[in-house]
């Protein structure tokens, strides 16, 4: 039990940490917008440099299309459970149900792995996107940092789902499952950050 609580307190420093990281590199865009908000435009005439900008929003829409693969092992979920509450008299929908449920239970672990390397990529790439984005669009800044602390937060929801953290309290444990198993509010914050992405152009 003792090992249970250090392994518990290590990684729950570590997201900390780790939070307060992304929150610094993501807040580089409002430090540069007040401290240079009198300069020229980011590309620059003479030798055509972006400083960056495509690449940083070609990262973003890569985070964004990551985080697109995240919601497919949710969608099949959602599907699966739905099938589960058909009607058995049917026998259309006796059959179906059987195919889900085989299509489930054979592509519930690859998908599993897939949610976690498309997710921790996902992070990752966002991070490296606001660090290397410059915009004199203060609200579209903040913009973008919310999304990311709201996307990190989803994220480390699931790390704290997985590793079964906090289980002593039931309440927390129902709450943490039910923000990370939002699939709304996920597909609403991926909407949120993409429209970021079409103004940034």
């Amino acid at each position: 039990m003792k090992n249970i609580t250090k392994y518990q307190f290590v990684l729950v420093g570590f997201l900390i940490i780790f939070s307060v990281f992304a929150f610094a590199i993501n807040s580089q865009s409002i430090i540069q917008y007040t401290t240079q908000e009198d300069e020229d435009e980011d590309e620059d005439d003479d030798d055509g440099d972006d400083d960056g900008d495509d690449l940083s929003k070609a990262l973003g829409l890569t985070a964004i299309i990551l985080f697109g693969v995240v919601v497919s092992k949710a969608l099949i979920f959602f599907i699966f459970k739905f099938t589960r509450k058909l009607d058995d008299t049917k026998e259309s929908n006796i059959t179906f149900k059987k195919n889900m449920k085989t299509f489930f239970m054979k592509t519930r672990k690859p998908l599993q792995w897939i949610h976690y390397i498309a997710g921790s990529t996902a992070l990752i790439l966002l991070f490296i996107h606001g660090f290397l984005l410059r915009t004199k669009s203060l609200s579209r800044t903040i913009q973008g940092i919310l999304t990311a602390i709201i996307l990190t937060f989803y994220v480390f929801s699931g790390i704290i789902a997985k590793f079964r953290l906090f289980k002593e309290s039931k309440n927390f444990k129902k709450w943490i499952n039910k923000i990370h198993r939002n699939f709304p509010f996920l597909i609403f914050i991926i909407i949120f950050h993409l429209i970021h992405l079409v103004l940034e152009d």
